[in-house]
């Protein structure tokens, strides 16, 4: 595990969580919707309870919805 700062919060995640942290900031710079797809498909792919409070709180230190919205 390791630890993140995202827009001043402090968040801990798995090695390949903070690649695709990594790939949704740089993305967020190009396209908003894309980016909440790519958060909302991300998090339905959770493993597990933990992986998926995780990578909500992930995506609330983005300024992203953690919520699951596109089907």
């Amino acid at each position: 595990m390791q630890k993140l700062n995202i827009n001043r919060s402090i968040v801990e995640v798995t090695k390949n969580e903070g690649k695709e942290v990594q790939r949704l900031k740089a993305l967020l710079e190009a396209s908003r919707e894309q980016v909440e797809r790519s958060a909302d498909i991300w998090m339905r792919s959770a493993p597990d309870d933990k992986a998926s409070a995780r990578r909500k709180a992930v995506c609330r230190a983005l300024g992203l919805p953690d919520t699951v919205r596109f089907l």
